[in-house]
């Protein structure tokens, strides 16, 4: 078994960091204060490198560097900024249409997603709950060569920008076999968007609440098998839990470095406040658990390139991430002190984004619910 990176994956890596730390790093800090709108001219630069999406195969016009490679992009860019490393993530829904469009629906949509052109985003979530996937109430009915959508979705990320929506509505009354994927255009008549006010270090992106008031699509939209929309939004989940993960780790990652690095810069009572042992050993601890961590995230992130289904592992590596940011990024916050609270520093944005890692993609509670159902003896 080897937990080494390949030369390739290296190569990847390294250029993401040094991408962030040119492009991404300089303007940040002014960035949040001035503008809080999306970095359409960054998201450009980053097309143009290959950054976005770049698990879309080559012939599709992207680089083809798979689940993993791509995760690892997402994991060096967090480190510098987890709000623009979000921005970068174009892409939500997308892995849908890789899993189970079309060839026309490939060729269609992928290119312009890998050139930075459009923003797409996944429609789960509805007011009454998220995680309760069967009891949607999105509906999707049939008129002749159209389907026509009436419901609401919420908190759905990209939303205020995104140009196209894959929807889970229901087609069927049964819970289970009765979902479909649909793909919807967000400028069409009848879709309404409401941006909600969020947190920074999520805020670059925006989310929302979607409302669709007999939006009319036609029947070539459907993205899948009509009626095994609940099992595609499985298969979904599976894949972007893998990617939130990352993000979830390079956001402890980031928070580590920043407090390392402020905690050997910062005297007291003569000395670097590293030196303190109370200090020095959570820091230990806190690189431990980040190595723990990493090597979780790396197998899911593997498997679900192999193709593998794992929904256990995908859900343990999410959870524990997730819980890992939030743990960093609240020390980092202490250790800066009163300066953590101000925007001069970017620690709490670090601490922010690790807030939304506890609901994004499913909370902690409820991936131990998923967890433990799936539970076996080792």
């Amino acid at each position: 078994m080897d937990f080494e990176l390949t030369p390739e994956q290296i190569d990847i890596q390294r250029a993401a960091k040094e991408f962030a730390e040119k492009e991404i790093k300089p303007i940040c800090d002014e960035y949040y204060k001035k503008e809080r709108k999306y970095p359409f001219d960054t998201i450009k630069k980053a097309a143009k490198e290959g950054y976005i999406a770049a698990f879309i195969p080559e012939e599709y016009g992207g680089a083809g560097v798979g689940i993993f490679a791509d995760n690892l992009i997402k994991e060096e860019v967090t480190k510098v900024d987890p709000g623009f490393s979000f921005a970068l993530i174009t892409h939500i829904g997308v892995e849908a249409i890789l899993q189970h469009g079309t060839d026309e629906q490939k060729e269609r949509y992928l290119p312009a997603v890998a050139r930075g052109e459009e923003i797409w985003s996944y429609a789960l979530t509805e007011p009454q709950g998220g995680s309760d996937v069967g009891g949607i109430m999105t509906s999707a009915r049939e008129e002749g060569d159209y389907y026509v959508l009436n419901g609401t979705k919420t908190f759905i990320t990209n939303a205020p920008i995104a140009d196209h929506v894959v929807v889970i509505a229901r087609t069927s009354p049964e819970r289970y076999k009765g979902l479909s994927q649909i793909i919807v255009d967000a400028k069409d008549k009848g879709v309404a968007v409401n941006r909600l006010d969020i947190l920074p270090g999520y805020t670059l992106n925006g989310t929302g609440e979607i409302g669709f008031n007999d939006v009319t699509v036609p029947k070539e939209n459907l993205l899948g098998e009509l009626n095994k929309g609940f099992y595609h939004a499985m298969d979904w989940l599976d894949w972007s839990r893998t990617w939130v993960g990352s993000w979830c780790l390079g956001i402890a990652e980031g928070a580590f470095n920043l407090a390392y690095n402020y905690a050997n810069q910062r005297e007291l009572f003569g000395e670097k406040i590293f030196n303190f042992q109370s200090l020095s050993y959570q820091l230990a601890s806190l690189a431990a658990k980040i190595e723990a961590v990493k090597l979780l995230m790396y197998k899911a992130s593997m498997m679900a390139d192999r193709g593998i289904p794992n929904p256990k592992i995908r859900s343990m590596g999410k959870m524990l991430a997730a819980e890992l940011a939030e743990e960093v990024a609240s020390f980092a916050f202490t250790i800066y002190g009163g300066y953590a609270a101000t925007t001069d520093y970017p620690v709490y944005r670090f601490w922010h984004a690790a807030k939304i890692c506890q609901i994004t993609e499913g909370t902690p509670q409820i991936h131990r619910e998923l967890i433990g159902k799936r539970l076996s003896t080792f």
